[in-house]
């Protein structure tokens, strides 16, 4: 249902989001924040379940500025490597991408 894009934040860094929109005319937008393991399968199936309701759903992701494309599963080794690359990004600038995908799932309509 949705697609990969790329978005851009006000300080002119580049990353990706997954997109999900809906089949008719949507009744709004959504912003789904990525656990620790990235914009994996269960963040593009939260967003595909928002699509499916009407919405369009963004889903950046927001460890792009420190590993691009990451993404991961659900045991322990996943979650340390998790938690470790949380620790290295700056909040400031994940809030910059989470800006980006707001105005992106403001185009709504």
């Amino acid at each position: 249902m949705g697609e990969t894009v790329t978005l851009t934040a006000e300080d002119g860094a580049k990353f990706s989001a997954y997109v999900a929109k809906p089949a008719g005319k949507p009744r709004g937008g959504v912003v789904v924040i990525q656990e620790i393991f990235g914009v994996n399968h269960h963040i593009r199936a939260v967003a595909d379940r928002y699509a499916a309701e009407g919405y369009v759903a963004v889903a950046p992701a927001l460890y792009d500025r420190v590993q691009g494309g990451y993404e991961t599963g659900y045991n322990q080794e996943d979650v340390q490597a998790g938690v470790a690359i949380r620790a290295k990004t700056d909040p400031a600038k994940v809030l910059l991408d989470v800006k980006a995908a707001v105005q992106e799932a403001g185009k709504a309509g």
